[in-house]
């Protein structure tokens, strides 16, 4: 950075002029594209690539040589190339990596700084203005420390504007051409010497600008060379590296690093001072600056805040004030109206309490007359099926008689040598079931309760005494492969429902005899203990509750 060339416009005789966007044209590299001149690419550059806002610490010092050395190739060569290499630096190799990309913040930065490709054609992506918001901009102002351009962009009433046809009829409607013909001076003297600066002017000049300032059309903001001149670029570091003047063009002046001579008390000059003194000058230099910036920022707050609490206060209490008031009025109104609906209410909910009372009062005596109807039914039941016995897994057939079904009853009594005759056997059927089922039960009515009873007494009497060729179809007469089958007494459903309920109390409750006489399920805790009674569901919680249940003297068959 110490490298002073000459005004803006001085250029050696030997080298191509670069005036304009002609001139610039005409030195386009065949790498780029030759439909778009440097300056164009650079707008392009500058509305879609992104550019890092800081430097990180482990780039700065390849940063700070690809800089110096782009530097030198313009002062050698002064070509277009060369400075168009210079102004798109901040766009190849400040800009922001892609995230895909393997590697930290700082190996990224290492590889875009050492990619020679400043023109990357994939890189520039025009942004659309549309994705950015008012609120964004803001935030990104404060992030960067300008307060002030973050309170300008939260007063102002202006929006971005489109890129479009009316937005540049507008820009050249508010900036005209100028009203004379603009003559610039004539260019120096190639021999003439120019005005030389120190590290100190550099560094004062770049400490002059604002935190945040933005960045001109290469990209490269203020506070990109205050991190190239800072300690962490290292050998590199712009304001300490020394070059080799001998091939430097005759219209710039190159010059070592000279600190300026102090003055000792007796007015003399003193030798340099060690490169201590000017890190002290520039640590105190940045603590000015970073003192008045904290000042400047606590007032900046104190005003935004002063502004948040008048706006609050002034433009919010008036309106809450008054609606208020009209809410007020309504709520007022309102409670008088439910004031009047509760008390009709009321005094409904108070009969329809009544009739709910009375209602219930119906309802349990209904249940009770229910239930006396029920056990009624029940007993109506058992009394028609006391003749009744029924034989379960028998096989079905299609077209069967009444025939078929009276000599099944008679083998059966055959096998078990009761002596049963047909005219001992009121009625024969069978019981309707699934089709899917090959099975099902046929129910057989004698004359009288005591045929019943040795009907079943000798057919558990045989299964006990032929276990190994218990009752099946081949006992009845049926052809086909043998297939248990069960007599038994014939249930009504709610009494089938008490035998199970029974049974599994039995096993839980550790029962040993669980038994069903003349349509009524009994259980007995053990040898020699009284018989059980189940009459209805009640009966199971009244034996797990109590251990003293109620106990039926009649004696059944086992």
């Amino acid at each position: 950075m110490h490298k002073h060339a000459q005004r803006s416009g001085a250029v050696s005789q030997s080298s191509p002029v670069v005036t304009g966007h002609a001139s610039l044209s005409t030195q386009v590299s065949p790498a780029h594209p030759p439909a778009q001149n440097p300056l164009d690419r650079l707008a392009a550059c500058k509305a879609g690539i992104p550019v890092l806002k800081h430097i990180p610490k482990g780039a700065r010092n390849q940063a700070a040589g690809k800089l110096c050395d782009i530097i030198d190739s313009c002062v050698s060569a002064n070509g277009v190339d060369e400075w168009s290499a210079l102004l798109s630096f901040a766009y190849s190799a400040l800009r922001v990596p892609a995230k895909e990309l393997p590697g930290n913040m700082t190996s990224k930065v290492r590889t875009n700084i050492l990619a020679n490709d400043c023109f990357d054609s994939e890189l520039v992506a025009c942004r659309r203005l549309g994705s950015r918001s008012i609120k964004k901009s803001i935030e990104k102002k404060v992030f960067e420390g300008d307060l002030r351009g973050a309170v300008r962009l939260l007063m102002s009433d202006d929006s971005f504007a489109g890129g479009d046809a009316d937005t540049l009829a507008s820009l050249k409607l508010k900036h005209p051409d100028p009203s004379r013909p603009l003559s610039f001076p004539p260019e120096p003297d190639p021999s003439f010497t120019a005005l030389s600066v120190t590290v100190e002017d550099v560094v004062w000049a770049l400490s002059s600008f604002y935190t945040g300032s933005a960045a001109g059309l290469d990209g490269i903001r203020p506070g990109h060379l205050k991190e190239l001149t800072s300690m962490s670029a290292g050998e590199n570091d712009l304001s300490t590296r020394g070059y080799d003047t001998s091939n430097t063009p005759l219209n710039v002046t190159m010059r070592k690093y000279k600190r300026a001579r102090l003055i000792n008390d007796v007015g003399g000059v003193s030798p340099e001072s060690p490169l201590e003194d000017t890190t002290g000058d520039i640590k105190e230099l940045i603590k000015s600056l970073i003192a008045q910036q904290n000042t400047k920022f606590e007032a900046m707050e104190s005003s935004i805040r002063e502004i948040k609490e008048q706006y609050l206060s002034i433009t919010s209490m008036e309106n809450n004030i008054l609606d208020i008031k009209v809410q007020n009025r309504e709520i007022q109104t309102v409670n008088k109206e439910i004031i009047k609906n509760v008390d009709f209410v009321s005094s409904q909910m108070k009969d329809i309490e009544n009739k709910i009372c009375k209602l219930e009062g119906e309802r349990n005596n209904y249940n009770a007359q229910i239930l006396i109807l029920e056990d009624k039914i029940e007993t109506m039941e058992r009394n028609s099926r006391k003749t009744c016995i029924e034989i379960r897994g028998v096989p079905k057939k299609s077209g069967e008689s009444k025939q078929e079904l009276y000599r099944l009853i008679s083998s059966a009594s055959g096998a078990l040598k009761t002596g049963l005759s047909e005219s001992q056997i009121k009625d024969v059927y069978r019981l309707p079931s699934r089709e899917n089922i090959q099975t099902s039960t046929v129910v057989a009515e004698f004359t009288n309760t005591l045929i019943k009873e040795n009907f079943l007494k000798a057919a558990k009497k045989y299964n006990n005494e032929n276990r190994n060729n218990e009752l099946s179809t081949s006992h009845l007469g049926l052809p086909g492969p043998a297939a248990a089958v069960y007599i038994s007494e014939n249930l009504t459903a709610k009494t089938k429902r008490l035998l199970f309920l029974a049974r599994d109390l039995a096993k839980v409750e550790s029962y040993q005899y669980c038994w069903v006489s003349n349509g009524r399920v009994f259980l007995r805790k053990k040898q020699g203990a009284p018989s059980i009674l189940i009459k209805n569901e009640n009966s199971f919680l009244q034996l797990k509750n109590s251990d003293q249940p109620s106990v039926d003297n009649s004696k059944g068959a086992i």
